[in-house]
């Protein structure tokens, strides 16, 4: 394969895709914001302690990683 044309349509492909996951980054970024928010809201309903909030955040991570990791099969 002709290197110039391997440089071309990496240069293309990095120009379609680059400002998709930018966005996809900022999207993720913003919710992360807005849980950090919303944990103060959310603590003060239920009378939660940060303690038992990140102990009920620890299990739900460790839920979500092995199911995802049964749906990918990883």
């Amino acid at each position: 394969m002709n290197h110039s044309l391997h440089l071309s349509t990496i240069r293309k492909m990095n120009l379609r895709i680059m400002p998709f996951i930018t966005v996809l980054y900022l999207i993720a970024y913003i919710d992360r914001v807005s849980i950090l928010v919303a944990v103060l809201q959310v603590n003060a309903d239920l009378a939660m302690t940060t303690e038992m909030y990140g102990i009920a955040a620890g299990i739900f991570y460790v839920t979500y990683i092995t199911s995802r990791c049964r749906a990918t099969r990883c």
